[in-house]
């Protein structure tokens, strides 16, 4: 893969800690974590700033504590708010549109799709014994699956990213390095073990105090996906690897059946894990002398797999 170009920022626009990135046709959408409510809008043409997207803070109507993770399907940008369960939706210029509070489903990721529904991970949700939740745009909720074993239930184990194409839903997990695929029905389509295979109970550590427990992630784990894109019949996966590491593969799956086609190295560390793709380019976040850039590569996909 080959570097094209590497844009700095906080030069170029004033983030001081870019976290998330997203895209449609158009545009860039990137976060700063260091503002707590703006989603910096960016032409995917010209790298120019076009405007942000920033709800009002608080805890009222209207208003978020901090903007968590958010997808983009044109012309909407749909954005959560976990500490309050709500999730909001904007369209991608800037006009608010709408917002819920969530029934018992803290939102850990989530994604739009064409029919404007809403499929949303959360490992916490109270009552449920299902990871996952579509819902319309109204905040109704039509269908859950992907079945969670209550038996020494552990949160972290069900930690990822998501993502959705045209027909179909994919998981990818972050401590238990597995890759999963449901239709819009909730109907499992494939379930495998991602190349490493690590075992992941040897990535949590457990506190007990009474009956209570907590659990941690392990200094020592070993983690897959980190970032998680799909572009025509290929999955990408960031991987993770280890807590303190000198170097991340980008690994490549079929989308249709799960099976595993190439690793390559990046250049550059990506500690948030954002990674987007479209057919001229891939777009990273990545860290130099810790300074986060957008680091664009030439997308060389189809020659290079094949």
């Amino acid at each position: 893969m080959a570097i094209k170009d590497s844009l700095l920022l906080y030069e170029a626009f004033g983030m001081i800690n870019a976290s998330v990135l997203n895209m449609d046709n158009n545009n860039l959408y990137i976060r700063d974590a260091s503002a707590l409510n703006k989603i910096f809008v960016i032409d995917k043409k010209t790298f120019e700033y076009k405007h942000t997207i920033s709800p009002a803070q608080g805890r009222g109507p209207g208003e978020i504590t901090a903007i968590g993770t958010f997808d983009v399907f044109s012309p909407y940008i749909i954005i959560t708010d976990g500490s309050l369960m709500k999730i909001q939706i904007w369209k991608t210029d800037g006009r608010f549109v709408n917002e819920f509070i969530l029934d018992e489903i803290s939102p850990h990721r989530l994604n739009m799709w064409e029919n404007e529904r809403i499929t949303i991970l959360s490992a916490t949700s109270s009552g449920s014994d299902h990871l996952f939740h579509t819902i319309d745009k109204d905040g109704n909720r039509i269908l859950s699956f992907g079945e969670i074993s209550k038996d020494n239930y552990n949160p972290l184990m069900y930690s990822g990213s998501t993502l959705t194409d045209e027909e179909y839903f994919y998981y990818a997990g972050f401590s238990e390095h597995i890759l999963k695929k449901w239709d819009q029905e909730g109907n499992l389509e494939y379930s495998i073990a991602t190349i490493d295979d690590f075992p992941g109970e040897a990535n949590y550590v457990t506190f007990l105090s009474g009956e209570q427990r907590s659990f941690q992630y392990t200094e020592t784990g070993y983690y897959s996906a980190i970032g998680f894109t799909v572009y025509n019949d290929y999955l990408m996966i960031l991987h993770a690897g280890e807590r303190i590491r000198e170097r991340q593969l980008l690994d490549f799956y079929d989308k249709h059946n799960g099976r595993y086609l190439a690793s390559v190295e990046l250049p550059y560390l990506s500690g948030s894990g954002s990674i987007v793709a479209d057919d001229l380019h891939i777009y990273t976040l990545h860290m130099i002398d810790e300074e986060v850039y957008l680091g664009i590569y030439e997308n060389n996909l189809t020659s290079l797999l094949e």
